[in-house]
């Protein structure tokens, strides 16, 4: 499951019908089919984020009764995160319930993490790097947050997404140069 298009409106709607079996069942099975199933909600569809017909409420009551730490990363991993910024056209923001969600966790960072993993788009046109700076700000606007644990991890992330970008922006500037030799 998670690989067939046909198959994606299906489980968005088994998903926001049943979150807490939905979940369960992403973690039940043997570790291939637990891999497989992972994969497909940190990859999402085609649509968009399997997780997002969830409520954030229900991912948080859900992940709170799970014993295992890295459950909250894995569920930040596949829930919405990005809405455009409303000053800023090309700007992006975390969505409301992505920080609620960021609240609720014991660990702040690990879910950070998850959410610093997917600045980067899968498909852009134009500057990877500026779609990335972009959605860098909005986490490094974490650093301001009033609970100092979240802040000192959105620090970090920060520092560490700093150093992603400017990998970024080389390869940027050394696929510019390719295209400019091949042209002339």
């Amino acid at each position: 499951h998670g690989y067939i298009n046909s198959f994606e409106k299906a489980i968005e709607t088994t998903a926001r019908l049943m979150p807490k079996a939905f979940l369960t069942r992403v973690f039940q099975g043997t570790e291939d089919q637990q891999n497989r199933r992972i994969f497909f909600i940190r990859h999402g569809g085609i649509r968009g984020c399997p997780l997002s017909k969830i409520g954030v409420t229900d991912l948080i009551e859900w992940c709170q009764r799970r014993s295992e730490a890295n459950v909250w990363a894995l569920v930040a991993s596949g829930i919405s995160l990005w809405e455009k910024s409303d000053g800023n056209r090309d700007g992006f923001s975390i969505k409301s319930s992505a920080v609620e969600f960021l609240e609720a966790a014991p660990e702040p960072e690990p879910v950070l993490n998850a959410y610093a993993d997917r600045v980067t788009q899968s498909s852009w046109s134009g500057s990877r790097s500026d779609v990335m700076q972009s959605r860098a700000d909005a986490i490094a606007e974490l650093t301001k947050h009033e609970g100092e644990e979240i802040a000192q991890a959105a620090r970090s992330v920060s520092d560490r997404l700093s150093m992603e970008l400017e990998r970024e922006r080389v390869c940027d500037q050394q696929r510019d140069e390719e295209r400019e030799q091949r042209f002339e």
